[in-house]
């Protein structure tokens, strides 16, 4: 039987379940930075075997098109690395390139990300950053908390762009679904 949800309002505690396992958060954000680095490479290949005239094909959606949506999320997940970085100024980066370069460096970003989270201490984790959201408001949040916000933030926009890719007439899209990576034993 569970003992709760294993959120106490910050602070990181395990959770419990029928089997008595437990599972910290360190683990789920590392699971969670590993399926992020497998779905953007999901994403990067199916991406790259599309003409630009597809890659910049307007649709009506959060970003105007599958190239800017990608772009998009690298984008948030460079910001967010810099705040976790403790960087005095944190802004969003630009990308002019080929979309080949693009995708070596978004899957860069990503692995980066990854290398963050396996080395963050507890202590790291449950530190409260601050920073300047994109309204220029000033925020605190913990570093889990960021963490997992950002990786459910690229998986937002991923389905986006599965999406985008269907309306595009894309027979053969990837399957992003946490499930499916957590089944196919992947080692990043």
């Amino acid at each position: 039987m569970n003992k709760g949800s294993g959120f106490t309002g910050g602070t990181l505690t395990f959770i419990e379940n029928a089997d008595k396992t437990q599972i910290y958060m360190k683990e789920l954000l590392q699971q969670a930075a590993v399926y992020n680095i497998w779905a953007n490479q999901c994403i990067c290949k199916a991406l790259l075997v599309l003409p630009d005239e597809i890659l910049d094909k307007p649709f009506v959606s959060s970003y105007p098109s599958l190239r800017l949506t990608v772009y998009h999320i690298w984008g948030i997940e460079a910001l967010w690395y810099q705040r976790f970085m403790m960087a005095e100024r944190s802004l969003i980066p630009q990308y002019e390139g080929s979309f080949a370069g693009f995708a070596d460096k978004f899957l860069l970003q990503s692995k980066a990300l990854r290398d963050f989270t396996d080395k963050a201490t507890q202590v790291r984790l449950e530190h409260t950053m601050e920073y300047r959201n994109g309204r220029l408001v000033n925020c605190k949040s913990l570093v889990w908390q960021s963490l997992y916000h950002l990786f459910n933030h690229s998986t937002y926009h991923r389905g986006q762009v599965i999406t985008l890719l269907r309306q595009a007439g894309v027979v053969k899209v990837p399957n992003t679904d946490y499930i499916e990576f957590s089944r196919s034993k992947v080692r990043i």
